[in-house]
């Protein structure tokens, strides 16, 4: 009979997985002891679904509430394993008397398949507060972790037989067709991600539909949302149809007001740089800011010839290797986001453009001690510094300055030894030639790409090749969501919707709005963030924050689907949550 997990011996969790709902509150019976030992299979993991085998073409049938609080628990407690096991909800579930935790663990990630076959999930807690999950068994040595949505983390399972084998999507999770309504999620736990559908998501997501949702954050934890339809995406997932500008793992951007832009560090060492994720970019000194109006050209640098050797190397655009950028179309059609286009064009107009003049050249030996994930690390002074969790493409800009020689500017490639010390120092300098070969003038703007690997750290700084014709530093950005391809997972279609008469649209089927709503920071109180689709005032996303202090961007360009909600806020958002039995 076929094994639902590799493990042939494991402790008993569950001996009797039977749910009572009993006033609207939920009971689980299990028994636990370690002197008994289970082997699971479809036999048995079946009785706590309507019917199925958990096969692709017999999947574990989901028709009652009860089935989808089995799913979670059996998903985050690990019997499902490495194994690809299917779901299918056959009807609405409405999951009043219930408080679930996300599905997927970082222990246990959710590498299964439900298919939701368009039906609504509505009146439901999720929450990683085991105090606000009703069970009658040990929670102690479970870990709900820092992701946090309906799905807690969607991955796929490194190849039993070859762990260095590259990401295979075929194997990673799958969430499609189905809507979620009045769904609250709750995060207790430090440095944690949320969104509404998934808190990490490196699997498929499709045709999803969010309707009336929120958010509980307490007091004195620190939070983020790349996204708040999804927490982040892992390092081989695609958002097709995503605004542009989305929220990127790493941006460094002096033209933004939130936590990008720096007037200078001469006075203080090092500062964080909060657009990008937490304490993995910084800036350090002594870096100076300054401003340019009437930028000239916009150059997109195609092609490249590398010369050097050792751990020094050159890179020089060819003779034919640069695109001239005209307009936003070719703009994006190069991967350049609109935001940063519009900062070009602005500042063509009566606006300025900000960059950053660095200060003396990078060494090893001149260094900064800075907070990185729980420790302090030394990083090299005057410049920027960042650290990617993910390989991917960093679109980097720089704007001459200095035209008498060939101005240059570096990103600087290193590791560490166990003990810390910076090592494989490694520069690739970006030459800005002068000669007639070449159109570039003082002010023009040059927009370069370098694939970077999540095994180093990187600097931004001065060139050693010519310290005296230095450029400014414009923007930095890591397209962390990847790109299509054959080793890449998607998201398509996950979106806020309304019902249309009585009706939610399929999201596939509707046109996206163009609403990319972020946020992060440690909560001052105990409150709700608040989401809705709704023609209150115009059909808009509405949004709102009830924590002071925390604020909810809107990330997009161009023209937005999304507003901040300032009036009529009880029927913006119908307060489901007030008569709901059993309200954690």
């Amino acid at each position: 009979m076929r094994l639902i997990f590799l493990r042939k011996n494991i402790l008993l969790y569950l001996l009797v997985f039977t749910v009572l709902l009993i006033s609207s509150t939920v009971y689980a019976w299990f028994v636990k002891d370690s002197s008994i030992e289970l082997y699971a299979t479809g036999t048995s993991i079946v009785n706590y679904f309507a019917r199925g085998t958990g096969e692709e073409n017999d999947p574990y049938i989901i028709n009652d509430k009860k089935h989808l609080y089995h799913l979670a628990w059996l998903q985050n407690l690990g019997y499902f394993g490495n194994e690809k096991i299917y779901f299918e909800i056959e009807n609405d579930i409405n999951m009043e008397g219930m408080a679930l935790p996300p599905i997927g663990t970082e222990e246990h990630p959710f590498y299964g398949t439900l298919n939701g076959n368009y039906h609504v999930i509505s009146n439901l807690f999720i929450s990683n507060n085991k105090n606000e999950l009703i069970t009658n068994f040990n929670l102690q040595n479970v870990n709900l972790g820092s992701k946090v949505g309906f799905f807690g983390k969607i991955d796929a399972p490194s190849n039993p037989e070859n762990p260095n084998a590259p990401y295979n999507p075929a194997w990673a999770g799958e969430a499609k067709n189905f809507y979620l309504e009045n769904v609250n999620v709750t995060n207790i736990v430090n440095n944690s991600v949320i969104g509404i559908v998934a808190g990490h998501n490196n699997g498929h997501l499709s045709d999803i539909g969010v309707s009336n949702n929120s958010l509980k954050l307490t007091g004195g934890i620190y939070s983020q949302s790349d996204y708040v339809l999804i927490g982040e995406l892992g390092p081989n997932t695609y958002w097709e149809g995503m605004p542009s500008d989305g929220g990127s793992k790493i941006l460094i951007d002096p033209n933004d007001s939130w936590g990008g832009d720096l007037r200078s560090t001469s006075s203080q060492k090092y500062r964080m740089i909060e657009s990008s994720i937490l304490e993995h970019a910084y800036y350090t000194s002594v870096i100076t800011s300054d401003t340019a109006s009437n930028p000239k050209n916009f150059y997109f640098i195609n092609q490249v010839t590398q010369s050097g050797s050792g751990n020094q190397f050159t890179l020089t655009p060819t003779t034919t290797g640069y695109t001239k950028i005209n307009n936003v179309n070719e703009a994006t059609a190069k991967g350049i986001s609109e935001t940063f286009w519009y900062y070009y064009q602005n500042a063509s107009g009566n606006q300025k453009i900000r960059f950053l003049r660095l200060g003396g050249t990078p060494t090893i030996n001149s260094t900064v001690l800075v907070p990185f994930e729980g420790t302090n690390i030394s990083i090299p002074q005057n410049g920027i510094w960042f650290k990617p969790k993910s390989n991917g493409t960093t679109g980097i800009s720089f704007m001459i300055t200095n035209k008498s020689n060939n101005s240059a500017m570096s990103i600087y490639q290193f590791t560490r030894q166990p003990d810390g010390t910076i090592n494989s120092w490694t520069e690739y300098s970006f030459i800005f030639p002068v000669t007639g070969q070449y159109p570039f003038k003082n002010y023009d703007i040059l927009y370069f790409t370098f694939e970077v690997d999540s095994n180093y750290e990187y600097f931004v700084g001065i060139s050693q090749n010519s310290p005296n014709a230095d450029a400014g530093f414009v923007y930095l950005v890591l397209h962390g969501v990847g790109y299509s391809g054959s080793d890449i997972s998607m998201v398509q279609n996950v979106d806020y919707v309304m019902r249309q008469n009585g009706v939610f649209p399929r999201v596939s089927e509707s046109t996206l709005n163009n609403a990319l709503l972020t946020f992060k920071g440690t909560a001052s109180s105990t409150g709700y963030l608040y989401f809705n689709k709704t023609n209150y005032s115009g059909t808009y996303v509405y949004y709102y924050s009830a924590i002071n202090g925390l604020e909810i961007r809107d990330l997009a360009a161009g023209t937005k689907d999304a507003k901040l909600a300032k009036t009529g806020l009880n029927t913006i958002f119908p307060d489901w949550m007030s008569n709901y039995q059993n309200n954690p």
